[in-house]
């Protein structure tokens, strides 16, 4: 029997019907990657690295017999049934339909061309801080060795996190 995985997963979207593509995000993820465990109330956040609509973001953990690389080919093949399109030669930040990223994967450190596990700059983004606090404050960074509450407070971060009600 395979053990299963916790697995931190951040939910974004900031172009067409946000609120449907993360709901869309959770059912497939449900049926495809899963048991939700957990999941953060939804925050609208300002863009980052660009001026476009604002995010809507959302944590939740799943746990999971994926191993780190399967779960990342499944994500981006989750994104790609929603209507993402990624362009590799684009650089900065821009619009997408939906957005999944892997933040923590157990207590993992992955670092490798194709992964990078925990989320490089989850360290420093508000909305992804903010929605980890929602679900599990006291998780600690297994490279930096420090809360997600320690993580939110030295973070220097200045972009607006507005959590929505719980019911979204």
């Amino acid at each position: 029997m395979v053990a299963l995985k916790e697995a931190f997963l951040s939910l974004g979207s900031n172009n067409g019907d946000r609120n449907a593509a993360l709901a869309s995000a959770r059912g497939l993820i449900i049926m495809e990657v899963g048991i939700l465990k957990e999941s953060s109330r939804v925050y609208e956040t300002e863009s980052w690295g660009f001026d476009d609509v604002p995010f809507l973001n959302q944590m939740v953990c799943v746990l999971t017999e994926l191993a780190p690389h399967d779960l990342m080919a499944k994500i981006l093949d989750l994104e790609a049934r929603l209507g993402r399109t990624r362009n590799e030669d684009e650089e900065g930040y821009s619009a997408r339909i939906i957005d999944i990223d892997i933040i923590f994967y157990a207590d993992m450190v992955i670092d490798d061309s194709l992964l990078k596990i925990p989320h490089r700059l989850m360290h420093e983004r508000k909305f992804i801080l903010e929605p980890l606090m929602d679900i599990r404050p006291d998780l600690l960074h297994p490279v930096l060795n420090r809360s997600i509450r320690e993580l939110l407070a030295e973070c220097s971060d200045k972009l607006k996190v507005k959590g929505q009600s719980e019911d979204v």
